[in-house]
């Protein structure tokens, strides 16, 4: 009772380091996923080595969901705003321009935390300032707060910037 099936895959950066594979994924069944050997380059034209990982889908209703509203007096710049773990890797991040609210979709149950990046000249990323030209850094601001995303749960905060 094998089903073989190639998913849709596609690079989610300019860079080609996230690749993300999709497809209709029941919680019933157990997936075995296989890369072959060269499949990816690496900057130094190196190739990967075959890999082979079994897993099965959580079934849905063992995540939560994750929203922010982020309320702020200056709109003529965007915002990025990013979902961190406990240790501050970022998972996800959505850039705000003039919309409010920033969903986060289902989320496994942990702790995260957010990040907001006031992205003042509007190329998607956070720069550093320039020192000769007596230019700040762009601004960054945490959220002092951690989120337990739950279980079948859905969280929803408010963030004034």
């Amino acid at each position: 009772d094998t089903v073989s099936f190639i998913p849709t895959a596609q690079f989610t950066d300019s860079i080609h380091r996230h690749l993300l594979i999709s497809n209709n994924l029941s919680s019933d069944d157990e997936y075995d996923l296989y890369i072959p050997k060269g499949a990816f380059t690496d900057i130094y034209s190196d190739t990967c080595d075959s890999t082979h990982v079994v897993f099965r889908m959580r079934p849905i209703d063992e995540y939560g969901k994750f929203a922010v509203t982020i309320n702020r007096q200056d709109m003529t710049f965007p915002v990025i705003i990013q979902l961190l773990t406990e240790k501050g890797l970022v998972i996800d991040q959505k850039t705000v321009s003039n919309e409010k609210r920033v969903d986060f979709g289902i989320l496994p149950p942990a702790t995260y935390g957010l990040k907001a990046i006031l992205d003042t000249n509007g190329n998607g990323r956070w720069d550093t300032g320039e020192l000769i030209k007596k230019k700040q850094p762009e601004k960054v601001l945490v959220h002092p707060k951690k989120f337990e995303v739950r279980t079948n749960w859905e969280l929803e905060e408010t963030w004034n910037l």
